[in-house]
């Protein structure tokens, strides 16, 4: 029973960081940035790159980011926000009430000492990627997330709106 117990934990691990495949992707985050990527005014804030794997193109208008498992719906991409086929998006974690124009800003900070980050579909219920139940510990200007086999590693070159490296 035991060993059964272990692999049912195994597999939900699995699963709970896992995208779906054919969705939106949370592909590379940073949550201590000190020198890596602006924003529009220079300011260097945490960061969450999202992949489009699609041929055509993705509107995520409507679509939720979170740092809070128990609030899937804390911020909403406004419509439209179009993802190109192939293409990545970078929103800025700086919960900064006045972006600027053309940049997204979500209402909440990452923590560099790690926690849940989540990508929910608009029905604000169904989540369609996470880092769960959190991310590991950042460190200054080394980024977190999935190399191209799909595996969870530290970039020491972050590749914000690119795809990313081994790793």
């Amino acid at each position: 029973m035991r060993c059964r117990n272990l692999a049912t934990g195994l597999v939900s691990s699995l699963i709970a960081v896992l995208p779906v495949l054919g969705m939106p992707q949370l592909t590379e985050f940073l949550a201590v940035n000190d020198t890596v990527y602006p924003d529009g005014e220079g300011v260097f804030f945490d960061w969450i790159e999202i992949h489009n794997p699609e041929a055509g193109d993705l509107d995520l208008g409507g679509y939720f980011l979170t740092d809070d498992d128990q609030n899937l719906t804390r911020w909403t991409f406004p419509s439209p926000t179009v993802i190109p086929a192939g293409g990545y998006l970078v929103v800025f974690a700086s919960s900064d009430s006045t972006p600027p124009d053309g940049e997204l800003h979500t209402n909440f900070k990452l923590s560099g000492g790690g926690e849940y980050l989540g990508l929910v579909a608009p029905d604000g219920q169904t989540t369609i990627d996470q880092f769960a139940p959190t991310f590991p510990q950042e460190f200054a200007d080394i980024s977190y997330g999935r190399n191209g086999s799909g595996d969870l590693r530290y970039f020491f070159n972050p590749t914000p709106e690119a795809a990313n490296g081994d790793g």
